[in-house]
């Protein structure tokens, strides 16, 4: 009778996980040029949609919490996000990941404002 039923199916990591020290190394200048990037792309496609609000007077509140509240909230939670998750010692995989879904995410959220706008100044 073989004793492999004891055995796990789940290759060990290959590599040393890296030290604590070095991993911070990594987010924080990360976490800083990523929010960095964030700033400049929000502030400038902010404006850019709150011009909506200028032909169609039901937007302006809307303009405020959709792109200058959530929008900016969801910018930063894609910024930290691949730093923490490098603090963290996930694998770079979930890294890039978190990068291309951040991404993905802030340009949905982004275009999605010029259909409620156009829903709403439509009614």
């Amino acid at each position: 009778m073989s004793n492999t039923a004891d055995q796990s199916n789940v290759p060990a990591r290959k590599t040393k996980p890296m030290k604590l020290w070095l991993r911070l190394l990594i987010a924080i200048p990360m976490a800083v040029i990523f929010v960095w990037i964030g700033w400049q792309v929000c502030m400038p496609l902010a404006f850019v949609a709150g011009m909506l609000s200028d032909s169609c007077d039901r937007l302006y509140s809307l303009w405020q919490i959709w792109i200058l509240v959530l929008w900016t909230g969801i910018l930063l939670v894609s910024a930290l996000a691949p730093a923490i998750l490098i603090a963290l010692g996930r694998r770079w995989r979930w890294v890039l990941l978190s990068v291309v879904l951040g991404a993905a995410a802030s340009v949905t959220w982004y275009v999605l404002w010029f259909v409620i706008a156009m829903v709403v100044c439509a009614v």
